[in-house]
């Protein structure tokens, strides 16, 4: 008897497994005996074998989907194999698969995985790869919402591959949480913060964590600043903040140290209020100076153990990764630096032997080249600048106040400070540099603070804004946009 019933079946089978391109034909022809076999099975009989359809072949079960239309089973299954597969570790590789076949209820998912992970995985090159289409799958992500370093995310993805994503970013950026976002890259307005960095005992050990202070340059307020108790760093570590204007989100940096923390990198994320460990300097090192040119940041000189170092180091954020990239020609510790332009003024230092020089030496960040360029009219160690277009303010823990011109290359001493101190902070406020905290030669607090008038060539002394100073051991000026109300470490 004529069974109706299975030709109907059989009917459905045809169209299922007839390929509507010759493409497809070679799809299947191309793929594994593995896949073959089942692909065969479900061809012959309409049903499938969820067990036999292993995750490490979805690639090819996907393809087979995409190019044969009707094969509505197999494909669900695909995707219920990426969702019992989706983890931390798999989730990138499950997402570049939903993105490449549309599996629009997988991206989803994938979306609100590393989103969940943000804060682990945005340095990730995975991470920085994700297509345009992929990262605007992420922003939809509910999760969004409660991730503030999100923003900080999407920010360093922009940054990546600026010229074939800023549509996208300009975009992106104003459906996330935004309270704390960066500006335009057009704005360089906004309030400025002294950030200093002292030392705090932990536990009643030898050992010892960052201790800030912030100061509203503007409006001369001190603020108390809290800091992870967790992060050990120890003296003669050097500070800088990475931030070319107030459109950026910055990133304060601590290296370097007498005692374990001698090659240690700590990054802190002022916005997110979150520290982290980064990669290891080269060479261990105390008593150096470190500053950011563009968008990165270098290290100069220092001690290592009872020799001075003479390597240059480069840290690139991005990859998080050190690389030498020179020697200064005098090998000192305790020099005073600045930035001016693309280049990085050393003044004096310290020899092996201990004695003061007054050499200046200039580092071309372009270039990677170190020159002498002349001396300063003393010989000095220790101490803070202050740049002023193409000036620089020389504020040594000899008392001395020297002014250097970069154009002319020419420096003259001013007005000796009134007080003997060590291990002080500097700002400029309006017209006026003000020398902040430090200890002096009996190893106390200074009775109050200094003041430099930049017209008047004076100094005058006011009081501290807190209990007392304190020695600084690292500072940083950060800024934060005019209309974001937000403290650094606060």
């Amino acid at each position: 008897m004529h069974d109706k019933h299975n030709d109907s079946k059989n009917s459905v089978d045809v169209k299922l497994c007839r390929p509507t391109t010759m493409s497809a034909v070679n799809v299947y022809h191309s793929i594994s005996p593995q896949c073959k076999k089942a692909v065969g099975e479900y061809f012959r009989t309409g049903n499938i074998n969820e067990n036999s359809i292993a995750y490490e072949h979805i690639h090819e079960y996907l393809t087979i989907c995409s190019s044969i239309h009707g094969l509505f089973d197999l494909r669900n299954i695909c995707v219920k194999k990426l969702f019992q597969n989706l983890s931390k570790r798999t989730m990138f590789e499950i997402f570049n698969l939903a993105d490449e076949f549309d599996l629009s209820e997988v991206t989803v998912r994938c979306a609100d995985e590393i989103v969940d992970s943000i804060n682990h995985v945005n340095m990730f090159p995975e991470f920085m790869s994700l297509s345009n289409s992929q990262m605007e799958a992420i922003v939809k992500s509910p999760q969004c919402k409660s991730k503030l370093c999100f923003r900080d995310a999407l920010y360093q993805w922009w940054q990546f591959d600026i010229q074939n994503r800023s549509d996208v970013y300009d975009d992106l950026k104003h459906k996330v949480n935004n309270k704390l976002f960066p500006t335009s890259k057009k704005s360089s307005d906004g309030r400025s913060y002294l950030v200093t960095l002292s030392l705090c005992k932990k536990n009643n050990k030898n050992q010892f964590c960052p201790e800030a202070k912030v100061i509203d340059v503007l409006q001369e307020k001190e603020y108390s600043g809290s800091t992870k108790k967790t992060m050990e760093v120890d003296k003669g570590f050097a500070a800088c903040c990475l931030q070319r204007d107030a459109s950026e989100p910055p990133y304060i940096f601590l290296s370097g140290g007498i005692q374990k923390s001698c090659r240690k990198m700590l990054e802190f994320d002022v916005i997110m209020n979150k520290w982290r460990v980064c990669s290891y300097m080269k060479y261990s090192r105390y008593f150096h100076t470190m500053e950011t040119v563009n968008d990165k940041v270098y290290v100069f000189g220092g001690k290592s153990g009872e020799k001075n170092v003479s390597q240059i180091e480069e840290f690139d954020r991005k990859k998080n990764s050190w690389t030498t990239v020179g020697n200064l020609k005098w090998n000192v510790h305790s020099a005073v630096s600045a930035v001016c332009g693309d280049c990085v003024y050393l003044f004096g230092g310290k020899l092996e032997t201990r004695d003061n020089v007054s050499v200046i030496q200039v580092f071309d960040s372009k270039t990677k080249s170190v020159e002498t360029v002349g001396y300063l009219p003393v010989e000095c160690s220790g101490g803070r600048c202050i740049t002023i277009g193409n000036h620089i303010y020389i504020f040594t823990e000899q008392c001395h106040c020297i002014k250097y011109c970069t154009g002319e290359n020419e420096s003259v001493l001013l007005n000796a400070q009134p007080d003997s101190r060590r291990g002080f902070g500097v700002y400029l406020s309006g017209t006026n540099i003000c020398l902040i905290g430090g200890l002096d030669s009996q190893q106390n607090s200074p009775d109050c603070n200094l003041k430099y008038s930049v017209h008047e060539g004076t100094w005058t002394r006011f009081p501290h804004r807190s209990d007392k100073g304190q020695e600084i051991f690292g500072q940083c000026l950060v800024k934060i946009p005019n209309d974001i109300q937000y403290i650094p470490f606060s």
